[in-house]
């Protein structure tokens, strides 16, 4: 409308937490809580024009624990509760004050490595991410269904190399990620991902 060019979006976040080692263990446990505010970000008005004028209010809480079970085997596990996610600006009046799109209000991972003694490790591990809201237009937001992804890790360490090849979403599982704007969107399909990491 302008015929300038958006600013960045910008962002303001309070966060505050505790950490905690137990004596002579490799354990760590960690609780956050925070206060973040996303500003300047692009919304669309009834006739699809771009304005800077989003903005959301998200405040929530994080818990992240990471043991040796066994010697050579690590778990990692974090979970993240986001009661709020409010729409406190928008060019588009009915967003306001409801809940953001693909906001979940609970998120969980699991993820467990072991590394043999021929220098092969081999991980696996586990994502669930709750169930959000769809289009804020509708009078009734559909509701997008939670899911759980799996995921794999296999690598070797040979002198300062480390090869490793990361699969993410190993069963290929067909979900949807999230809905606005009167579309839902599928979730990434399996990847993979090699790496070759050289250590000076």
């Amino acid at each position: 409308v302008t015929n300038q060019p958006l600013k960045p979006e910008t962002g303001r976040q309070y966060e505050a937490g505790v950490r905690y080692q137990p004596t002579d263990s490799k354990s760590k446990y960690s609780a956050a809580i925070f206060d973040l505010r996303r500003k300047n970000y692009i919304t669309y008005d009834g006739s699809f024009m771009p304005k800077q004028t989003g903005e959301i209010s998200v405040r929530g809480l994080e818990l992240e624990a990471t043991t040796e079970l066994m010697p050579r085997m690590n778990l990692t596990a974090s979970y993240a509760y986001t009661p709020r996610a409010i729409v406190t600006a928008s060019s588009r009046e009915s967003e306001i004050g409801k809940q953001a799109t693909a906001v979940p209000r609970n998120r969980l991972s699991v993820w467990a490595d072991y590394r043999f003694s021929n220098g092969v490790k081999v991980g696996l591990g586990a994502r669930f991410n709750g169930s959000t809201h769809g289009d804020a237009e509708v009078v009734a937001p559909a509701k997008v269904p939670s899911y759980t992804l799996v995921d794999a890790m296999i690598g070797y360490d040979i002198d300062r190399w480390t090869l490793a090849l990361n699969l993410r979403n190993l069963t290929n599982k067909t979900y949807i990620a999230s809905c606005a704007y009167g579309y839902c969107y599928y979730g990434s399909q399996r990847t993979a991902v090699a790496t070759a990491t050289y250590r000076w």
